[in-house]
């Protein structure tokens, strides 16, 4: 949601660079309206726009996770069995964005309301006179000028040769329905409150709607006058976002610019057009982006910021605040970690019975603990999720036409050959005790390298170790994606176990 919420306003926000830029200087000032109407929209449609043919303009990153390899545990370390009668993930309800968010809505909605209120205790209390399909209501002591829908506003201070020239102006937003685009821009302001743009698209919109009654009030009255009208005094105009104002102080003097200006030429249109390369490219962006990525980074922030345990009755349950926003894989995979981390005689696979219980997955059943020296330590049980490509990189000893045969034996081969290699005697040298964690994250490049090696340890000793071993591993025939050949990511845990 959060990234949707992020993609909306950086979308909004490319559209009013453009119309700051090219198009609010121009007297095209309809379709200056419809581009302020319609590019919120777009904003929020094209975030869930997934069009499939674009994944392949741009390269694409499949990540493939390999299973934990433990290495530093010794021969002593004899096969154990534990029982695990449940571990329960549920939902904490804390303050978060999600309350701030519905205040925030309950705020502007209720001031929505209060403003429409106003205005109806306006229509219901004040003066009226009905003319054509319009009302006109005569506001006591006022010298305001507005109109919201059919009805027009005039203060009875206005001196009445004034008051034609501005019931025409009025007249015109209510047949032009501006109190529509207005209410439309309400609308979006109780959905998007924290967002700026909503705010700045509705200023904007407001110019417009005063530039097109202006333009066709001149009709009525020569510009001289009608500068003075707009010069002659600030008019108490009421403090509501969604009525046209006639006389607003930070609109008079784009108003007067505007209307000295002379008509923009046709050729000029030529500037909407630069809206569609700029669709085109969110278009493309929106359908190869992921909005849930899998780093290992931030699942280490869920465990050590978000989650909390209890036990009770032979039960651990944790608790994590943004339960329900996880995708099972990642639910599965908070809890494959927190057992590896947290539960005594745990150490590589573990077979998992998952219930659901509305917002509670209980996850219970054998963990079984074994010896790192033994080549079978990666269970078939272990669900591994590798990505979507479509043929794995692979060791020479390990092609072979069925893709599962190629990702588990280059797995195996990877684990063997880290296993093998991982200096153990570092423990001694930098005096490290219990479980040593490292994060990899590698790629193996279109020509079969490994590259891009990076590290994450509680030592920086430990960091290089693991950089030097993946650099070490012997060169592989490169994964392929619709017949050609891509680089792959790999992830890559890796649990040194310091034994005392």
């Amino acid at each position: 949601m959060l990234y949707y919420i992020i993609q909306i306003i950086i979308f909004q926000l490319l559209f009013l660079i453009i119309y700051d830029a090219f198009l609010k200087r121009e007297t095209f000032f309809n379709w200056n309206r419809c581009y302020l109407l319609i590019t919120p929209v777009l904003s929020t449609l094209i975030p869930l726009i997934k069009i499939p043919q674009f994944r392949e303009i741009v390269p694409q990153d499949y990540m493939i996770h390999l299973p934990e390899i433990l290495i530093g545990a010794t021969k002593t370390d004899a096969v154990s069995k534990t029982r695990l009668d449940a571990v329960v993930l549920e939902t904490v309800n804390f303050m978060s964005w999600k309350i701030l968010f519905m205040l925030g809505t309950t705020l502007i909605t209720v001031l929505f309301f209060f403003k429409v209120f106003r205005i109806i205790k306006l229509i219901i209390t004040s003066p009226k006179q009905r003319q054509g399909n319009y009302t006109i209501i005569q506001l006591p002591d006022s010298a305001s000028a507005f109109s919201f829908f059919n009805y027009v506003f005039l203060g009875d201070n206005i001196p009445a040769k004034e008051k034609e020239t501005i019931l025409q102006h009025e007249i015109i937003h209510i047949k032009q329905k501006h109190s529509l685009d207005l209410l439309f821009f309400e609308g979006l302001k109780i959905v998007f409150w924290y967002n700026p743009l909503v705010y700045a698209y509705q200023r904007r919109i407001q110019a417009i709607h005063e530039y097109i009654a202006d333009a066709k009030a001149l009709q009525y009255q020569g510009k001289s006058q009608y500068y003075k009208n707009l010069l002659s005094q600030v008019f108490e105009t009421k403090n509501v976002s969604f009525i046209n104002p006639f006389f607003k102080q930070s609109l008079i003097k784009k108003r007067i610019i505007m209307l000295q200006k002379s008509k923009s030429k046709q050729k000029s249109l030529w500037k909407y057009g630069i809206l569609l390369p700029v669709i085109l490219i969110m278009l493309i962006y929106s359908s190869c982006s992921k909005e849930e990525t899998k780093e290992i980074v931030n699942q280490d922030k869920i465990e050590d910021s978000q989650i909390k345990e209890s036990i009770k009755d032979g039960v651990i349950t944790l608790q994590i605040s943004n339960f329900k926003e996880l995708s099972t894989a990642d639910k599965t995979k908070i809890l494959e970690d927190y057992i590896n981390r947290k539960i005594p005689g745990t150490d590589t696979y573990y077979k998992i019975i998952v219930k659901s219980d509305n917002t509670r997955i209980i996850f219970g059943g054998d963990i079984t603990k074994v010896n790192a020296n033994k080549e079978n330590q990666i269970s078939d049980e272990i669900e591994v999720p590798f990505g979507f490509i479509e043929r794995v990189p692979t060791f020479p000893e390990c092609d072979s036409e069925l893709n599962e045969e190629r990702k588990k034996c280059t797995s195996e081969t990877i684990s063997r050959f880290v296993s093998r290699s991982f200096n153990t005697e570092l423990a001694k040298d930098l005096n490290l005790k219990g479980r040593q964690r490292i994060h990899v994250i590698f790629k193996i490049s279109k020509e079969g390298d490994i590259i891009d090696v990076k590290a994450r340890a509680p030592h920086p000793e430990l960091e290089k170790e693991a950089i030097r071993v993946i650099n070490a591993l012997p060169k592989m025939i490169p994964g392929e994606q619709k017949g050609k050949k891509v680089n792959v990511p790999y992830a890559l845990p890796i649990v040194f176990q310091v034994v005392d």
